[in-house]
């Protein structure tokens, strides 16, 4: 069996409250995230961009929306417990975030690391 290395360099943190990622082609559910990228469901049917481009988040119910972080598409897969292939995995990683979305980000996640234990340590 061959064990997979942890490509992630930054702590992640699971996101437990509502928060969304989109797009103007498509929308998903974040399912965790670091400063440098996240992964997120979505259900199948609609296409993501397969090269760079520009998402928008929602997050912490709404409260926190952070705009127009530039970002590329690292890997999708489809959820192997669903025997129709409804619903996807993928994940992104961040291009170069401005100094208010790496503030943003960053105070999202430490709200989040003071109520969860990280699911990657970094």
């Amino acid at each position: 069996m061959e064990l997979q290395v942890e490509r992630r360099t930054k702590e992640r943190f699971r996101i437990e409250d509502s928060a969304l990622v989109f797009c103007t082609e498509a929308s998903g559910e974040i399912i965790d995230m670091s400063l440098k990228g996240l992964s997120f469901s979505h259900v199948a049917g609609v296409r993501w961009p397969a090269k760079s481009f520009s998402v928008n988040l929602v997050l912490e119910n709404s409260a926190t929306l952070i705009e127009d972080i530039s970002c590329h598409l690292l890997s999708s897969e489809y959820d192997p417990a669903d025997p129709d292939c409804t619903h996807w995995r993928h994940s992104i990683k961040f291009g170069t975030l401005t100094e208010n979305q790496q503030q943003l980000l960053a105070d999202v996640l430490g709200r989040q690391a003071r109520q969860f234990v990280s699911i990657y340590p970094g």
